[in-house]
């Protein structure tokens, strides 16, 4: 962790890990979610399934492989209980500088927790922030990933203006996340998806699109599978489109993006 921890230029304020988090959240009362996942042991679980599959040699979805080279600082952001590309990283690249981002304290501690009962992660320091306001400094970051995180965050464009904010110069940002078929989006009521819209623009016009009006190029958008949002438990907008009779399918795709030079 050291690596992260003396480069305190990094962020915009001193840093003080308690647990191996440092927090930048005004809570207003109890975390919810974050106790919810604790209950549910859902870190362990899921940092123990994915090296079961790694020890298979089948690994489950993230961009390690594409991150295994990087030698600056990765910032991964909404991580939640799957870690985002967290486990895939530190198998690609053990040593990995990372700085991990979730608005929970809660599930990040159980993180740093279930990595130092394993001995990984010796590089990774862990920072609950709100993602629409990051409290890092502009040009700090070399790498920006996610794994579904700026598609569960409301008011992504300004999620995705941070992440091009804290990038240096030249600086990449590499996610996946998913984009429904048009035929199927556009069967929701104009109503229903001006709503969903409004705070999370790319559902209507797609990842592409946006990343290039927040300030990016991007160099690669690559189909790697497809997802029916066909249970009420994949959240709240496939619920809403189920009560419209509407099962949405989507385009899990990979975005490989640059902030320009200048």
């Amino acid at each position: 962790m050291s690596s992260v921890l003396g480069t305190d230029s990094l962020f915009v304020s001193p840093v003080t890990p308690v647990d191996g988090v440092v927090d930048f959240v005004r809570r207003r009362g109890a975390d919810r979610f974050g106790e919810g996942i604790l209950r549910g042991n859902w870190v362990e679980r899921n940092w123990h399934k994915e090296k079961t599959l790694w020890e298979q040699g089948t690994p489950g979805p993230g961009l390690g492989s594409m991150l295994a080279g990087e030698r600056g600082v990765i910032l991964e952001i909404a991580a939640g209980p799957g870690g985002g590309n967290l486990p895939s990283i530190l198998f690609h690249n053990s040593q990995a500088t990372v700085i991990v981002n979730d608005f929970s304290r809660l599930v990040l501690a159980e993180w740093k927790r279930v990595l130092s009962l394993d001995k990984a992660g010796d590089n990774v320091l862990f920072a609950a922030f709100d993602a629409r306001k990051m409290p890092l400094k502009s040009a700090s970051m070399d790498v920006v990933s996610t794994l579904g995180g700026f598609g569960n965050i409301a008011g992504q464009a300004r999620a995705i203006r941070e992440a091009v904010r804290v990038l240096r110069p030249g600086g990449r940002l590499l996610m996946i996340d998913v984009e429904p078929l048009n035929e199927d989006w556009r069967r929701l009521p104009d109503s229903v998806r001006r709503k969903w819209q409004s705070s999370c623009p790319a559902l209507g016009s797609g990842f592409t699109k946006l990343l290039w009006r927040c300030g990016l190029i991007v160099q690669q958008r690559a189909v790697i599978g497809r997802k029916v949002f066909d249970d009420a438990d994949d959240g709240e907008l496939a619920r809403t489109a189920i009560e419209h009779g509407v099962h949405l399918r989507a385009d899990v795709a990979v975005f490989e993006a640059i902030k320009p030079a200048s």
